[in-house]
Order: C-alpha cells, then sequence, then structure tokens
C-alpha cells in the first residue's frame, strides 16, 4: 500500500536525498542523507560551476541513485535551486545527472518557496505561520496557512537573493571579523528582507509564528544542543532564540575557522558559511520582530514528496507544478 519516493535536492550548499513510504500526502517518515557539495562555490564572483563542484555533486548523486536502487522507489524526483538558476553552465550538471537515470528540474525561486512551505505546514494546519529557508545562494520566504478541506493559501512569496555562501563570499572571510564587516553583511541582507515583512504586515494577518528550515538553524540547535552526532528528533521542534543566534556571532566573531570547528554539532565542510548564515537568520528575526523561531526538519524535500505522492496517486495537486519523475 501507498507509494515509494525518492526526492533529491541539489541546493548550492548541499545536496539532500530523502527516501519515504507514503501512504498519505501529509504522512511521511524518511531516510534522509545530506551531503555538502558546495555547488554554488564561487558562482556568485564568476557565474559559473567549477567543473570539481559539478563532480562532487555527481560523485554524490551516483552514490544516491544505489540507494534509491535498493529503496526500490516508486518515483524519483531531483529539483535544483539558486546555485543551478545563477550558473552559466548549468547545462553541464544537468546533463551529468541525465546520464545516471535522473530527470532533474531547475525550479524557480518561487516554486522553492511554495514547496518549502508545503513541506512545513504539514506539521502547522490551520495555523497562520511564516517559514524561512536560508540556504546557501538563496532565501526563501512563504507566509500564509493551510487549511483542511482548502488546501494552501498563501499570502507573500519571495526568494531574496542571499544565502550563506553567497554573503560570506561577499563579505567573510576565515579570521577574526571587524564589525564594520559584519554590519555590513547585516545590511545587505536587512535592504532585501524589509519590503517583504512590510508586506507581511500590511496584508492585516499577523503570522503567529516564524519556523525555520536549512542547514544553517539546524547547525546551530545542534551546536547549542552540543550534540556530538546528529539527532534530526531533537533538532526538531527546537525554539532558537534571537539571543541564542546574537550570542553565537558574539563568540565567534573572533575566531579562525579551526576554532569554530572544535564546536561540538558542527560539520567541518559548514564551517566557512556558519557566520554568514547567523547573520542572515538574526536580520530574519530582528526585521520579522520575532524573537524566537521554531526549527523544523520537514522542508522542501517533504514538499516535493508530498506532490510526488499527489501525482502518483491521481489527486488534486497542492501546488500547480508537475514534477518530472524517473525510475532507477
Amino acid at each position: 500500500m501507498g507509494y515509494r519516493v525518492a526526492s533529491i535536492d541539489i541546493g548550492t550548499v548541499s545536496t539532500r536525498l530523502s527516501m519515504a513510504h507514503m501512504r498519505h500526502a501529509f504522512d511521511m517518515v524518511p531516510t534522509q542523507k545530506t551531503v555538502i557539495t558546495n555547488l554554488g562555490e564561487g558562482v556568485d564572483a564568476t557565474g559559473a560551476f567549477l567543473p570539481a563542484a559539478v563532480d562532487r555533486v555527481l560523485t554524490c548523486c551516483r552514490d544516491y541513485c544505489r540507494d534509491i536502487r535498493e529503496f526500490d522507489a516508486d518515483a524519483v524526483c531531483v529539483t535544483l535551486t539558486s546555485a543551478a538558476r545563477d550558473a552559466s553552465n548549468s547545462d553541464d550538471l544537468l546533463h551529468g545527472l541525465q546520464d545516471l537515470g535522473l530527470k532533474p528540474q531547475v525550479i524557480s525561486g518561487e516554486l522553492e518557496a511554495q514547496l518549502m512551505f508545503l513541506g512545513v505546514a504539514g506539521d502547522a494546519v490551520q495555523e497562520h505561520i511564516v517559514v524561512a529557508d536560508s540556504g546557501g545562494g538563496s532565501t526563501e520566504l512563504a507566509s500564509g496557512v493551510l487549511m483542511l478541506g482548502r488546501g494552501l493559501e498563501f499570502d507573500n512569496l519571495v526568494s531574496l537573493n542571499v544565502g550563506c555562501r553567497r554573503i560570506t563570499e561577499r563579505y567573510l572571510h576565515d579570521g577574526p571579523l571587524l564589525q564594520g564587516e559584519i554590519d555590513a553583511a547585516a545590511s545587505f541582507v536587512a535592504q532585501l528582507c524589509i519590503p517583504y515583512w512590510q508586506a507581511v504586515r500590511e496584508c492585516g494577518q499577523i503570522p503567529q509564528r516564524l519556523l525555520a528550515v536549512g542547514g544553517t538553524v539546524t547547525t546551530l540547535a545542534a551546536m547549542r544542543m552540543k550534540l556530538e552526532s546528529y539527532d534530526a528528533k531533537l533538532v526538531h521542534g527546537y525554539r532558537l532564540s534571537f539571543h541564542e543566534v546574537e550570542e553565537f556571532l558574539a563568540v565567534t566573531k573572533g575566531m579562525h575557522y579551526a576554532e569554530i570547528a572544535s564546536f561540538p554539532g558542527i560539520q567541518p565542510e559548514r564551517v566557512p558559511v556558519i557566520r554568514g548564515g547567523a547573520i542572515i537568520v538574526r536580520e530574519l528575526m530582528r526585521r520579522g520582530e520575532f524573537e524566537e523561531l521554531f526549527i523544523s526538519e520537514r522542508s522542501l524535500l517533504a514538499g516535493v514528496a508530498t506532490v510526488v505522492f499527489e501525482h502518483l496517486d491521481g489527486q488534486v495537486l497542492s501546488l500547480a507544478w508537475q514534477p518530472e519523475l524517473s525510475r532507477l
């Protein structure tokens, strides 16, 4: 009964796999894997993928394909986001993925925000929320509500052209940071996100909660809990306060990457971009006037899996998007 659904999301920093045996659209307890592949390395400066970055992603996806075959998935969906939207040579990666038997789709920032919201909203049915995903190359924000029997109702959707890798490459570096460097990065984020929060307030329905997904917030939570081994069950639902984000930036401001890498809960590959991600999260909370956010382990992958299940089951789709599916 049900369907075995596999989803791969290829982002600017990480490449993620989700595999779930689904019996209902929002009923999934997935097996997940994440590999930091840094596809977006140098894209902000050059506008193109580095050959080594493409190779890292293809190597990772080749391993994922073996996992998917063992899982015996009924359908596989592959999405690519910010870095693939920006790179002039994204076809190099797309052709390599096709050679693996996959059907990759580069999705728009708006669709990315919708899928992210759909994935998270299953845990907050009939609650007016705003969901944020501060990724490597872009940050998606979506406010609205998932109503039983009525589907998704969005107020505002936006994809901001700022992420932890992009802001790090523009403003930050290894070693102690000057306050002016942090302030310049924060100002850049603020200029992009303030119009969104203004639009949210003007619509007259203030979200009850801010929920956040992505590697920055999950890493900050893992570091706060000093997790030697990552535990998604502990991270899901963690309440990250504005004070905790401020404290992290204050503590690490004068550090080199090697010092930050010694903290329990952080992957070595994420060390260079974690301060940039924290600046983005802090500004989102500051400009949205939220003293805390709630971390969700459900994200774009959960939204993709929901739409794929609906497609396989012949249901009315939650979003006006037809996923490209393959079977390995």
